[in-house]
């Protein structure tokens, strides 16, 4: 079997999205997890579709859940201190470019 197979698999797939959410550089989940080089990894990302989700997806939805609950919180009036910034991440996508973004919340 290919090894490219095993993390086209359901489980191989929530694993990419555990690792991308807890922080991992893609270059990290080449090396230390697939055990593949870098250039492989991107082959892989280009050929399949699922695999490319995987990565992107992982991050970004834990993202978002954080933004709702931080959102609902501010609104709901529950902490104390006025929030102006609530949140700041530094969101890295597959060709290494970084992305800022700042949500702002008036309360």
């Amino acid at each position: 079997m290919a090894k490219y197979k095993e993390w086209l698999e359901p489980d191989g797939l929530i694993l990419l999205r555990k690792w991308k959410r807890d922080g991992l550089t893609d270059k990290a989940i080449a090396a230390d997890k697939l055990h593949i080089s870098e250039s492989t990894f991107y082959d892989w990302s280009n050929k399949f579709p699922e695999f490319s989700e995987a990565i992107k997806g992982g991050r970004e939805v834990i993202v978002g859940k954080l933004e709702d609950t931080a959102i609902d919180l501010a609104l709901k009036g529950t902490q104390p201190c006025l929030y102006s910034y609530f949140a700041t991440w530094l969101l890295k996508n597959g060709a290494g470019e970084t992305r800022r973004r700042v949500t702002e919340i008036q309360t």
